[in-house]
């Protein structure tokens, strides 16, 4: 970096960083109005309720990066 710091990318960054990428392309495909745009809604809320019940009932992924990736499923 210009500043002279050190950043270090670790694989949950990398991780969350693309799903912000993927979230942005849905929020793109969201606009549009179609039987295939309310299928593919309805199963980004059975994956988020998936996503939802194993956060809350597995051990492994009660973790800060899962979370995150909770919201962002959330909000597709």
């Amino acid at each position: 970096m210009v500043s002279g710091a050190d950043v270090t990318l670790t694989a949950s960054d990398l991780l969350i960083t693309f799903s912000l990428l993927i979230l942005f392309i849905e929020v793109l495909k969201a606009t549009r109005m179609s039987r295939r745009t309310i299928t593919d809604h309805v199963l980004s809320l059975v994956l988020f309720i998936g996503m939802l019940i194993e956060f809350l009932l597995v051990k492994q992924a009660a973790t800060g990066t899962f979370f995150l990736l909770l919201m962002i499923s959330s909000s597709t």
